[in-house]
């Protein structure tokens, strides 16, 4: 039986591999014409080479033919895998090894914070894909580290029936790595989108963001320490809340900057192209040859000698 993961990644399978012909054959026969080929006797070359990965004829562009059948042939695998060990559901291994162990069976106790920092990982790395490098390294680095989080919550969530069992378990795993790790990557974001901030809005503008901020971290400060008790879910609401307007910030920070340096360089550029063409006018006027001057105009003295 195929299970639900399973089918997942074996649809990803089948529409990467179909999109790779497509893809091929598209690319393949784009230089005389899709309908010209099909029309003539390059047809059926050109539908034998994707299906046969090149050996009877052509794929277009190797690289992207390359990578899409790649990602086919890895669903292919990872499906293999997850029916292989059911997709980790404790029944399913339970009735196919035929066995008394009792497997923890129950759902998620916690309220965790992984899929809301997945996403904005992802939305990082989106971002700096198109506008800055090292936004792009620190999205990637985030979102390697929150799967991996992810990853190991679920897997100490089914180490046992007990929940403290569960959650011990999980802190001696985890602790090590995500404190340090966490609060470094933390600070690293924090710190590059508010520099990015207030290069955008230097000088009185940057110290009124810098009173606010201080002002908002503050009195959540207060707000937190006279709630002790307060509700796990809402601290995560708040962590995530910030850490958006704070990443927002940057971007628009840096936005805003290299927009600055952009019309700078076209006005220092404008500038430059003005006063040069004011000296090719000088120098071409220097150049010019002096026009003869009539015998009417020419003083009685020069004409004498004349």
């Amino acid at each position: 039986m195929i299970n639900t993961g399973s089918r997942t990644y074996y649809g990803l399978a089948v529409g990467a591999f179909i999109t790779a012909l497509l893809y091929g054959f598209i690319t393949n026969t784009m230089a005389e014409g899709t309908w010209t080929t099909l029309a003539g006797s390059g047809a059926v070359d050109a539908i034998l080479g994707p299906l046969t990965f090149g050996y009877k004829g052509g794929v277009g562009d190797h690289f992207g033919y390359a990578a899409l059948m790649g990602f086919s042939g890895l669903c292919v695998g990872l499906g293999a895998i997850t029916t292989a060990f059911r997709d980790g559901n404790a029944v399913s291994i339970a009735e196919v090894e035929a066995t008394d162990r009792r497997y923890a069976d129950q759902p998620p106790m916690n309220v965790v914070p992984w899929p809301a920092l997945f996403a904005l990982a992802v939305g990082i790395t989106l971002v700096g894909l198109s506008f800055q490098p090292f936004l792009f390294g620190l999205g990637v680095f985030a979102a390697i580290l929150v799967g991996v989080e992810w990853t190991l919550t679920v897997w100490s969530e089914r180490t046992s029936t007990d929940p403290e069992v569960n959650r011990t378990v999980r802190r001696r795993v985890l602790w090590p790595l995500e404190v340090p790790v966490g609060v470094a990557a933390g600070l690293g974001i924090i710190v590059f989108s508010m520099s990015r901030l207030f290069l955008a809005t230097a000088g009185i503008g940057a110290a009124v963001i810098a009173a606010v901020l201080a002002l908002v971290v503050l009195a959540l400060a207060f707000v937190l320490a006279a709630r002790p008790t307060i509700n796990r879910g809402v601290v995560l609401a708040i962590v995530i809340l910030f850490g958006i307007v704070v990443i927002g910030a940057g971007i628009w920070g840096g936005i805003a900057d290299s927009n600055k340096d952009h019309h700078g360089g076209e006005e220092a550029a404008s500038a430059t192209a003005d006063a040069r063409g004011q000296t090719d006018v000088i120098v071409a006027s220097a150049d010019a040859p002096t026009p003869p001057i009539p015998a009417s105009q020419s003083t009685p003295g020069t004409t004498a000698s004349a």
